[in-house]
């Protein structure tokens, strides 16, 4: 199945400049909408935001493309090599959004009684924080509570699983570059660390990188979770599972979005080129001979 991708990601990655012009993020949302013919009232609906904000950002579309109608927007955008990337954003727009009513409706039924979350990431990450702060967004959209927060000293793994439990789960985001490390220390000293009063499955270790899991897999840590090792989304889910693992709403709300999700994926990749969402280029669709 190929994945749709994040919005703030392709956005981040692919869509900053369109033929050397500049677009905030919420520029780029409007141009995707417009180009796959949506209208003003149809946009603001979408967005939650008034036609007249959404009139507001066309103006600034036109005036940085230096053109003065909707079609010459669209004309700017197909004569760029970014078109079909655009109308792959959209798409990773519907996702987000049925993604986000899914958390919406998870909230519902948890009515409040969700965990209590601790989100911890340290300085100098090679990722530019977005990843804690975009959990953080979707955790309480899903009604959990979380805290968020920023170390700059790194700690060994036998460390941090033993650390206090004031939180129903604690979640690391740990820096690439510490992995082996971590993996190391923590082989090294296990023997040596006293035992707690501590949950260890109420822990999550998240990883950037996809490279080796193996060999976090043979440390005998089973509870971590790669976020570029799949989709977002999907990742997000195995979260949840995790977090609310007594809880069965959690399947049916994620079955119901992975039907969602694979329509619209489905519905592009009979439609548009594959886009290489980490190098911002196309790759050329096979002609089909059948």
């Amino acid at each position: 199945m190929t994945g749709i991708g994040y919005p703030f990601e392709i956005y981040s990655r692919s869509l900053k400049e369109i033929n050397n012009v500049e677009f905030s993020p919420r520029e780029i949302d409007v141009m995707a909408c417009l180009l796959t013919g949506r209208s003003v009232k149809g946009i603001a609906h979408f967005f939650g935001i008034s036609p007249n904000t959404v009139q507001a950002h066309v103006r600034n579309i036109m005036q940085k493309m230096e053109c003065n109608s909707r079609e010459s927007i669209i004309n700017f955008i197909e004569t760029s090599n970014k078109s079909f990337i655009l109308k792959q954003y959209h798409l990773s727009l519907l996702v987000n959004a049925s993604f986000e009513q899914s958390l919406k409706e998870l909230s519902k039924h948890l009515n409040g009684k969700g965990s209590r979350c601790l989100i911890v990431y340290w300085q100098k990450q090679t990722t530019k924080d977005t990843l804690p702060h975009q959990l953080k967004n979707h955790l309480e959209m899903g009604g959990i509570t979380v805290s968020i927060e920023e170390r700059v000293e790194h700690q060994p793994l036998s460390t941090l699983i033993y650390e206090s439990d004031h939180f129903d789960f604690v979640m690391y985001l740990l820096p690439e570059s510490e992995k082996y490390k971590y993996l190391h220390k923590e082989k090294r000293h296990s023997a040596e660390t006293p035992q707690r009063n501590q949950h260890p499955l109420n822990h999550v270790l998240f990883l950037r990188s996809n490279q080796d899991n193996a060999a976090l897999k043979n440390s005998g840590m089973n509870n971590f979770i790669d976020f570029a090792a799949q989709d977002y989304y999907f990742s997000f889910f195995e979260l949840l599972k995790k977090i609310l693992s007594l809880s069965k709403f959690v399947e049916p709300i994620f079955i119901e979005f992975k039907k969602k999700y694979e329509s619209i994926v489905g519905s592009s990749e009979s439609t548009y080129p594959k886009v290489n969402l980490k190098e911002g280029h196309l790759e050329p669709k096979k002609a089909d001979f059948d």
